[in-house]
């Protein structure tokens, strides 16, 4: 089961704890926004927002960075 820390690559900081395959906000409310599934990352809704490269959150098409658009949104929200 995959545990630990997604970090934003812009900034250094950490945004996301991730514990028994949920994701959530570090944000100290700690509310969960995502799962994991083997390396990909799917919203509550069951779409994939992106994969898990280490520690950062890569688009899951391209594998490139910076943080997909759709993981972020789901920070902010």
């Amino acid at each position: 089961m995959v545990q630990g820390y997604i970090v934003d690559p812009q900034t250094g900081r950490n945004v996301a704890i991730i514990r028994g395959g949920e994701v959530f906000r570090d944000d100290g409310k700690w509310r969960r926004f995502a799962i994991v599934l083997n390396e990909d990352l799917f919203d509550l809704r069951g779409e994939l927002i992106g994969r898990l490269e280490g520690q950062h959150v890569v688009d899951a098409s391209t594998r490139c960075m910076p943080m997909p658009i759709a993981f972020r949104n789901l920070l902010e929200g």
